[in-house]
């Protein structure tokens, strides 16, 4: 019998990369220049996606998409996708400054990240649902050829889908401020402080903020020895940017800082029946895979649970909005036996100092067994409630009993000392 040797040759036509070169700049509207970036991980649910899905300006943007860069989406614990660049810094600088738009992510449970090589050169962006400028500046150890990446990692729901926009290169000769931070946030102000390079010599400081509906800055100009500033008379339960720049000598200026975004605290006396849905979006929920976020082996898991937190108007409910659980995605309000819940609804506010009491009241109806199945009043200092039912320890202040064993609606007060001013 005759044998026929077939010999197949296989021919991979691969398009050279071009390496980029100093000033760099890349909105992602023009398509040979977006192929020059390297997207990973494209075998996970989530992947990073050059698109029209959303865009700080112009049409297209890099961002985690889970169904094919139709939206600006992601499924929790999907992949970790990246997209990467390589950019020639050219020699000679004593500082490169990266800077770029972006929204989404922001802690632990979903960020984004970047990276030069295998060097992450920014920690958790960002903090803000919406756009802010970021910058970036990095010593002259990174000349030469660098793969500049972005890495997107979520791990639950609790942070909005993370996007990038208008990337830009540069070397630069001053430091700009760093280590921005906002603290002591109150309803109406907050406290700014920034940290000034250890090698220059500041002169002044031009600080920037603004309202997040505002485009226009107002600008304050600062001695070289004032890194804090108090800034007052801002709205309650509103968002706010703000960046700052320095002044050397001979009058030259660093780029502005990377912006920084916080929210003001509600005031009050405070309201809320759920009918006011600007209002209900500064409640966090926390559910499912929002929730309880373990660690085996240095690997992250987000688990799930039946029942859930929702804000809307159930089933056999008419003409109200509510916060309830609900064991049917939110259909109704009932709950699954088949497991236990451990979730949580907040909301940030700050009760103003000068009163000798507060009282807090609600609505509330539940039924439950004592010790198993209950709600629970909560009042204490900002913070992320504990994510695991079963590894961690409640330390925040409970107010009153658990609430169960409440058929009808019934109208439930709570007085707390001065001891709870504040936020």
């Amino acid at each position: 019998m005759n044998r026929a040797l077939l010999l197949t040759v296989f021919v991979i036509f691969l398009t050279p990369i071009a390496i980029a070169q100093i000033p760099y700049f890349c909105g992602f509207e023009d398509t040979v220049e977006n192929n020059n970036w390297q997207l990973g991980d494209v075998w996970d649910i989530n992947q990073a996606h050059i698109g029209n899905a959303v865009a700080y300006s112009g049409n297209n943007s890099l961002y985690i998409s889970d169904d094919g860069g139709l939206t600006n989406s992601y499924t929790p614990d999907q992949g970790e996708p990246f997209a990467f660049r390589e950019i020639y810094f050219t020699p000679g600088f004593s500082k490169y400054q990266i800077d770029f738009d972006c929204k989404g992510g922001g802690d632990m449970q979903g960020f984004m990240r970047v990276f030069l090589g295998s060097t992450a050169v920014s920690g958790f962006l960002s903090e803000a649902p919406f756009w802010t400028h970021h910058s970036i500046t990095v010593d002259s150890s990174f000349a030469g050829i660098q793969q500049l990446g972005f890495k997107f990692t979520y791990y639950t729901y609790l942070n909005p889908a993370g996007a990038i926009d208008n990337i830009s290169i540069k070397g630069i000769n001053h430091t700009t401020p760093e280590q921005l931070s906002t603290t002591d946030i109150t309803s109406h102000s907050a406290r700014l402080t920034w940290h000034s390079s250890s090698i220059e010599v500041p002169q002044t400081y031009l600080l920037a903020y603004r309202a997040e509906a505002n485009t226009a800055y107002t600008e304050t100009l600062l001695s070289a020895t004032d890194t804090d500033f108090q800034l007052t008379n801002l709205a309650a339960s509103n968002w706010y940017v703000w960046k700052v720049r320095t002044q050397y000598a001979n009058n030259e200026w660093s780029e502005w800082s990377t912006e920084k975004a916080f929210k003001t605290l509600a005031s009050i006396p405070y309201f809320c029946d759920f009918e006011d849905t600007t209002e209900n979006k500064n409640w966090t929920i926390r559910n499912g895979a929002n929730c309880e976020f373990d660690n085996y082996g240095g690997v992250y898991f987000a688990q799930d649970y039946y029942n859930r937190w929702f804000i809307g108007t159930p089933s056999a409910v008419t003409d109200n909005t509510l916060l309830y659980i609900s064991g049917d995605d939110g259909i109704s309000n009932t709950y699954n036996f088949q497991g236990y819940s451990f979730v949580w609804a907040y909301r940030d506010i700050y009760f103003e100092p000068g009163y000798a009491q507060y009282q807090l009241s609600l609505d509330f109806k539940g039924m439950g067994q004592d010790g198993q199945d209950y709600v629970k009043l909560f009042l204490d200092t900002p913070a992320i409630p504990p994510v695991d039912y079963y590894h961690s320890t409640v330390t925040f202040t409970q107010i009153g009993v658990e609430l169960n064993r409440s058929e009808q609606w019934t109208h439930k007060s709570f007085t707390v000392d001065s001891t709870h001013s504040g936020a």
